[in-house]
């Protein structure tokens, strides 16, 4: 059951990784995310996280931005 959840766990994250290349760049595009607003999104949340309006790990957060940021210059 492990071995076969493991599996499925990679498959889920091959694909996300692959939809995140092929659309997710260009859509953020299209919408006008810049690095700007990622990182103004980044001190909002990390405001709210701080006020506990947010239940999140500070990790998570600097995660969710790193890819933000990785995806943006996945534009060609």
């Amino acid at each position: 059951m492990i071995e076969f959840l493991t599996e499925a766990r990679n498959t889920f994250a091959d694909v996300d990784r692959r939809l995140t290349t092929t659309f997710g760049a260009k859509s953020m595009q299209g919408w006008g995310v810049t690095p700007e607003i990622i990182d103004t999104w980044y001190k909002d949340t990390l405001q709210k996280v701080a006020s506990g309006e947010l239940r999140l790990e500070i990790e998570q957060v600097e995660e969710a931005r790193q890819a933000l940021l990785a995806r943006l210059a996945q534009i060609p």
